[in-house]
């Protein structure tokens, strides 16, 4: 037993470590064993700060995980956008083709007025404003699109549903 420890109230040396066992100052007579339990709640501090740290670093990892799983669904959805972006291009490439093709008819063909009709297919976020935009280059023909297909309730469209666009010169 380790004798080299000075007392925490006369500073007299020669005590064990009453840190650690209860010890009595043989030279003041002081009973050392609040700093035995002192001593003892600062270890299991100790203990306790560590575990909340450690609680705190799984938890940034699971919080720096989760994030980096929602950018690469926020990276994913930017590609399906682009891929849709790209086959609405299409679309409207085609379209104009098809409407170009129309207009030579037209040109070539003296006979009087015609119209032309198309079946759109709506798609998700597609309303009667953008399609008339898309058809007619004017969002506000969207009631001749709603005449045209009988639609009593022209906000409410399902995707995959068809409408007719007529298109007349």
């Amino acid at each position: 037993m380790n004798m080299n420890y000075n007392c925490p109230v006369c500073n007299k040396s020669g005590l064990p470590d009453y840190r650690i066992q209860e010890t009595v100052c043989p030279q003041c007579n002081s009973d050392l064993k609040p700093y035995l339990i002192l001593n003892s709640i600062e270890r299991g501090t100790r203990r306790y700060v560590r575990g909340i740290l450690a609680l705190a670093v799984v938890l940034s990892v699971i919080t720096l995980l989760l994030y980096l799983m929602s950018v690469n669904k926020k990276d994913k959805m930017i590609d399906d956008n682009l891929t849709n972006l790209g086959i609405a291009n299409d679309s409207i490439n085609s379209l104009n083709r098809m409407i170009n093709q129309y207009e030579l008819n037209q040109l070539s063909d003296s006979s009087p007025a015609k119209s032309i009709t198309f079946i759109y297919q709506v798609k998700s976020g597609d309303n009667l404003g953008k399609i008339a935009k898309l058809f007619f280059n004017d969002y506000r023909m969207y009631e001749k699109i709603a005449e045209d297909n009988n639609l009593n309730k022209p906000y409410l469209l399902a995707i995959g549903q068809p409408l007719t666009i007529k298109i007349e010169q």
